[in-house]
Protein backbone atom coordinates (compact mmCIF):
# COMPACT_ATOMS: atom_id res chain seq x y z
CA UNK A 1 0.00 0.00 0.00
CA UNK A 2 2.80 2.42 0.69
CA UNK A 3 4.15 2.09 -2.58
CA UNK A 4 1.04 3.00 -4.20
CA UNK A 5 1.04 5.90 -2.31
CA UNK A 6 4.79 6.65 -3.32
CA UNK A 7 4.02 5.64 -7.09
CA UNK A 8 0.50 8.19 -6.82
CA UNK A 9 2.55 10.71 -5.53
CA UNK A 10 5.35 10.70 -8.07
CA UNK A 11 2.66 10.74 -10.55
CA UNK A 12 1.09 13.61 -9.45
CA UNK A 13 4.51 15.95 -8.94
CA UNK A 14 5.53 14.73 -12.61
CA UNK A 15 2.18 16.21 -14.01
CA UNK A 16 2.96 19.19 -11.80
CA UNK A 17 6.09 19.86 -13.28
CA UNK A 18 4.96 19.26 -16.61
CA UNK A 19 2.39 21.76 -16.26
CA UNK A 20 5.12 24.42 -14.99
CA UNK A 21 7.06 23.25 -17.91
CA UNK A 22 4.31 24.14 -20.58
CA UNK A 23 3.00 27.69 -18.42
CA UNK A 24 7.13 28.59 -18.42
CA UNK A 25 7.31 27.95 -22.15
CA UNK A 26 9.94 25.13 -22.11
CA UNK A 27 7.51 22.64 -23.62
CA UNK A 28 4.47 23.52 -26.18
CA UNK A 29 2.16 25.20 -23.71
CA UNK A 30 -1.62 24.13 -25.11
CA UNK A 31 0.24 20.53 -25.39
CA UNK A 32 1.58 20.57 -22.39
CA UNK A 33 -1.27 21.85 -20.43
CA UNK A 34 -3.45 18.94 -22.02
CA UNK A 35 -0.96 16.62 -20.86
CA UNK A 36 -0.54 17.69 -17.16
CA UNK A 37 -4.60 17.70 -17.70
CA UNK A 38 -4.45 14.31 -18.07
CA UNK A 39 -2.48 12.74 -15.87
CA UNK A 40 -4.22 15.02 -12.92
CA UNK A 41 -7.62 12.89 -14.36
CA UNK A 42 -5.86 10.09 -13.97
CA UNK A 43 -4.48 10.69 -10.68
CA UNK A 44 -7.77 11.48 -9.23
CA UNK A 45 -9.19 8.42 -10.54
CA UNK A 46 -6.33 6.40 -8.79
CA UNK A 47 -6.85 8.00 -5.58
CA UNK A 48 -10.97 8.06 -6.02
CA UNK A 49 -10.39 3.86 -6.60
CA UNK A 50 -8.20 3.46 -3.25
CA UNK A 51 -10.52 6.00 -1.30
CA UNK A 52 -13.52 3.82 -2.41
CA UNK A 53 -11.60 0.81 -1.32
CA UNK A 54 -11.05 2.14 2.35
CA UNK A 55 -14.49 3.32 2.39
CA UNK A 56 -13.15 6.93 2.60
CA UNK A 57 -16.39 8.66 1.61
CA UNK A 58 -15.62 11.91 1.75
CA UNK A 59 -12.00 12.07 -0.19
CA UNK A 60 -13.95 9.52 -2.89
CA UNK A 61 -16.79 12.35 -3.65
CA UNK A 62 -13.83 15.09 -3.93
CA UNK A 63 -12.29 12.77 -6.20
CA UNK A 64 -14.72 12.06 -8.48
CA UNK A 65 -15.78 15.92 -8.38
CA UNK A 66 -12.17 17.00 -9.51
CA UNK A 67 -12.10 14.00 -12.01
CA UNK A 68 -15.08 15.66 -13.83
CA UNK A 69 -13.98 18.88 -13.67
CA UNK A 70 -10.23 17.68 -14.84
CA UNK A 71 -12.63 15.99 -18.05
CA UNK A 72 -14.16 19.15 -18.64
CA UNK A 73 -10.99 21.30 -18.99
CA UNK A 74 -9.25 18.83 -20.84
CA UNK A 75 -11.75 18.71 -23.10
CA UNK A 76 -11.90 22.46 -23.30
CA UNK A 77 -8.50 22.89 -24.13
CA UNK A 78 -8.30 19.99 -26.81
CA UNK A 79 -11.24 21.78 -28.28
CA UNK A 80 -9.08 25.15 -28.38
CA UNK A 81 -6.09 23.30 -29.82
CA UNK A 82 -7.86 22.35 -32.86
CA UNK A 83 -10.26 25.79 -32.93
CA UNK A 84 -6.40 27.61 -33.03
CA UNK A 85 -5.25 25.52 -35.48
CA UNK A 86 -8.13 26.50 -38.04
CA UNK A 87 -7.98 30.22 -37.22
CA UNK A 88 -4.18 30.17 -37.89
CA UNK A 89 -4.41 30.67 -41.44
CA UNK A 90 -5.34 34.26 -41.94
CA UNK A 91 -8.77 34.94 -44.68
CA UNK A 92 -7.23 37.34 -47.08
CA UNK A 93 -7.89 38.92 -50.22
CA UNK A 94 -5.30 40.24 -52.96
CA UNK A 95 -4.95 43.88 -54.50
CA UNK A 96 -3.26 43.39 -57.87
CA UNK A 97 -2.17 46.46 -60.15
CA UNK A 98 -2.28 45.40 -64.13
CA UNK A 99 0.13 46.53 -66.74
CA UNK A 100 1.78 45.48 -70.16
CA UNK A 101 5.01 43.86 -68.19
CA UNK A 102 6.76 40.93 -69.83
CA UNK A 103 7.41 37.90 -67.25
CA UNK A 104 9.37 38.88 -64.38
CA UNK A 105 10.55 36.90 -61.56
CA UNK A 106 10.04 38.66 -58.11
CA UNK A 107 10.85 36.32 -55.66
CA UNK A 108 12.13 32.55 -54.33
CA UNK A 109 10.26 31.28 -51.69
CA UNK A 110 10.27 27.61 -50.17
CA UNK A 111 10.89 25.69 -53.73
CA UNK A 112 8.76 27.92 -55.93
CA UNK A 113 9.88 31.23 -57.91
CA UNK A 114 7.14 33.81 -58.08
CA UNK A 115 6.65 36.21 -60.76
CA UNK A 116 4.06 38.44 -62.70
CA UNK A 117 2.62 38.62 -65.92
CA UNK A 118 1.30 41.74 -67.08
CA UNK A 119 0.88 42.60 -63.44
CA UNK A 120 3.34 45.09 -61.28
CA UNK A 121 2.08 44.81 -57.65
CA UNK A 122 0.80 42.09 -55.71
CA UNK A 123 -0.37 42.83 -52.06
CA UNK A 124 -2.38 40.86 -49.88
CA UNK A 125 -4.46 41.71 -47.09
CA UNK A 126 -5.40 39.56 -44.28
CA UNK A 127 -8.73 39.41 -41.80
CA UNK A 128 -7.10 41.13 -39.01
CA UNK A 129 -6.77 44.23 -41.91
CA UNK A 130 -3.02 44.23 -42.33
CA UNK A 131 -2.04 44.27 -45.41
CA UNK A 132 1.69 42.66 -46.78
CA UNK A 133 3.83 42.42 -50.08
CA UNK A 134 3.09 38.42 -51.24
CA UNK A 135 6.93 37.71 -50.41
CA UNK A 136 6.34 39.17 -46.86
CA UNK A 137 2.75 37.39 -46.26
CA UNK A 138 4.40 33.98 -47.69
CA UNK A 139 7.87 34.58 -45.54
CA UNK A 140 5.54 35.58 -42.25
CA UNK A 141 3.54 32.38 -42.21
CA UNK A 142 0.09 34.72 -43.10
CA UNK A 143 -0.59 32.69 -46.16
CA UNK A 144 0.55 29.77 -48.03
CA UNK A 145 0.57 28.61 -51.17
CA UNK A 146 -1.50 25.95 -50.35
CA UNK A 147 -4.34 28.18 -48.83
CA UNK A 148 -3.79 30.83 -52.20
CA UNK A 149 -4.89 27.63 -54.44
CA UNK A 150 -7.24 26.11 -52.08
CA UNK A 151 -9.95 29.25 -52.75
CA UNK A 152 -9.04 29.88 -56.14
CA UNK A 153 -10.65 27.89 -58.80
CA UNK A 154 -8.97 25.55 -60.91
CA UNK A 155 -9.40 25.71 -65.29
CA UNK A 156 -9.37 21.83 -64.84
CA UNK A 157 -8.91 19.70 -68.31
CA UNK A 158 -5.15 20.96 -68.04
CA UNK A 159 -1.85 19.18 -68.66
CA UNK A 160 1.22 20.15 -67.13
CA UNK A 161 0.08 23.23 -65.85
CA UNK A 162 -2.54 24.50 -63.73
CA UNK A 163 -4.65 27.69 -64.09
CA UNK A 164 -6.63 29.40 -61.39
CA UNK A 165 -8.46 32.54 -61.52
CA UNK A 166 -9.84 34.66 -58.20
CA UNK A 167 -8.95 33.57 -54.65
CA UNK A 168 -9.31 34.94 -51.60
CA UNK A 169 -12.37 35.23 -49.36
CA UNK A 170 -12.89 38.70 -47.77
CA UNK A 171 -15.30 39.99 -50.53
CA UNK A 172 -14.79 41.00 -53.91
CA UNK A 173 -10.84 40.45 -55.24
CA UNK A 174 -9.17 42.14 -57.76
CA UNK A 175 -9.13 40.34 -60.46
CA UNK A 176 -6.22 38.04 -61.48
CA UNK A 177 -4.81 34.47 -62.55
CA UNK A 178 -2.44 32.20 -61.18
CA UNK A 179 -0.43 29.81 -63.36
CA UNK A 180 1.07 26.52 -61.96
CA UNK A 181 4.19 25.55 -64.07
CA UNK A 182 4.45 21.62 -63.30
CA UNK A 183 7.70 21.42 -64.77
CA UNK A 184 9.78 23.93 -62.93
CA UNK A 185 8.11 24.90 -59.78
CA UNK A 186 6.88 28.64 -61.17
CA UNK A 187 4.17 30.56 -59.75
CA UNK A 188 2.98 32.90 -62.09
CA UNK A 189 0.61 35.87 -61.21
CA UNK A 190 -1.11 36.94 -64.33
CA UNK A 191 -3.72 39.09 -65.56
CA UNK A 192 -7.24 38.30 -65.05
CA UNK A 193 -8.20 37.74 -68.63
CA UNK A 194 -4.59 35.74 -69.21
CA UNK A 195 -4.87 32.85 -71.63
CA UNK A 196 -2.37 30.05 -71.39
CA UNK A 197 0.58 30.14 -73.50
CA UNK A 198 3.18 27.04 -73.31
CA UNK A 199 6.21 29.38 -73.70
CA UNK A 200 4.78 31.08 -70.02
CA UNK A 201 6.46 28.40 -68.31
CA UNK A 202 9.66 28.28 -70.32
CA UNK A 203 12.46 30.23 -68.52
CA UNK A 204 12.69 32.57 -71.84
CA UNK A 205 9.58 33.66 -71.41
CA UNK A 206 8.37 37.45 -71.75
Amino acid sequence: MKKKRIMVIGFALLAVVILVLALTGIIEESWGVCLALAMTVIFTIIVAIMAYKSEIKILTVLMSIFMVIGLVLLGFNVYNIFQKSEMDREKFKFKVVEDDSPKMSIFSYNNHTYYTYHLNKIDVTTEKGNTYPLKEALEGGHITLEDILSLAIPNDGTSGYKIYYDGGSLGKDDKYSIVVCENNNDIIFANYDYKYDASICSSDAS
